[in-house]
């Protein structure tokens, strides 16, 4: 039971930095919202770029 509680206690604010409803946003804007959130993970986890 503890392990389910530390999964969705960190799921939902992983879910909402990667999710962006794909019909309100054109392919250009959708990129460049994806990246931001790819770059934004890679500093919270430390990541370099690859």
């Amino acid at each position: 039971a503890r392990h389910v509680q530390n999964f969705t206690s960190i799921h939902d604010p992983i879910y909402n930095l990667n999710y962006f409803p794909r019909n309100q946003f054109n392919a250009a804007d959708h990129r460049e919202l994806r990246q931001a959130a790819t770059d934004m993970w890679r500093q919270i986890t430390s990541l370099k770029s690859a």
